[in-house]
């Protein structure tokens, strides 16, 4: 075999295979990680839901990241009005709904519970659990900060673009402070299905988080082979690389 490589094309080569391989392997390791944490929230959904206050959800210096998805149920009875974010389900603009519950042990948390068609608000106050006291079966779910290009609030409507629980719970009940580090979204039982507002199914929901890394992977290390064969090809076509003499 005689090989003759052209430096500068050798060393442009060399560079992009070292990136393209790192970049694969990154993705990689990012497989094994979203893999892991998809399979971490599924088992805290799946559990037998627990009462809120044995979490340590609400402790001082408590991480709503590690708590997603973690099956609780909580007692209690929604005060103040609701405020809606704007949403899109079943492929239909819509209002999820969020209201401030008063637990029975005085303290306040924001309750997602639930979305109705965008122009119908009224749906949202003919929830039945929403005037009497009532145990709520819900997911943990963790807020969103408002992007640059996240639109304001309109307020005459209440209505928001992104689930931003600190200016949200501004506007739920007057004089109330609610938790803001985190939301139960809460969970309908099979009795409710088809009642508005409807919940969103946490199974659905896992499931449609992307896990898309092996894919990217594949890529990377595919362009990593279309680099090669054609750093060989060009020096083959060269008389630069022949494979007999």
């Amino acid at each position: 075999m005689i090989f003759k490589p052209l430096p500068w094309m050798s060393l442009f080569t060399i560079a992009g295979l070292a990136v393209l391989a790192v970049l694969g392997t990154w993705q990689l390791n990012r497989l094994a990680w979203k893999t892991d944490l998809l399979a971490k929230l599924s088992a805290q959904m799946d559990v037998e839901p627990q009462a809120i206050d044995r979490l340590g959800l609400q402790s001082a210096g408590a991480n709503c990241l590690d708590y997603r998805f973690t099956s609780v149920q909580v007692d209690g009875k929604f005060i103040g009005e609701p405020v809606y974010v704007y949403a899109v389900r079943e492929s239909k603009p819509a209002h999820q709904i969020f209201r401030s519950l008063r637990q029975s042990t005085g303290e306040t948390l924001i309750i997602d519970t639930g979305y109705v068609p965008y122009d119908q608000h009224n749906l949202a106050l003919a929830d039945p659990v929403s005037d009497k006291p009532t145990r709520i079966t819900g997911i943990v779910r963790c807020p969103k900060s408002p992007g640059m290009f996240t639109p304001a609030p309109d307020l005459e409507t209440r209505l928001w673009y992104v689930a931003d629980l600190p200016d949200m719970a501004l506007h739920l009940a007057p004089g109330v402070t609610p938790a803001t580090g985190f939301y139960l979204q809460r969970v309908a039982d099979a009795g409710s299905k088809g009642v508005w507002p409807r919940t969103r199914n946490p199974s659905t929901m896992l499931q449609q988080i992307p896990n898309n890394h092996l894919g990217y992977a594949l890529t990377w290390f595919g362009l990593a082979a279309v680099l090669l064969v054609i750093y060989i090809v060009f020096h083959v076509n060269q008389g630069r690389l022949r494979f007999r003499k």
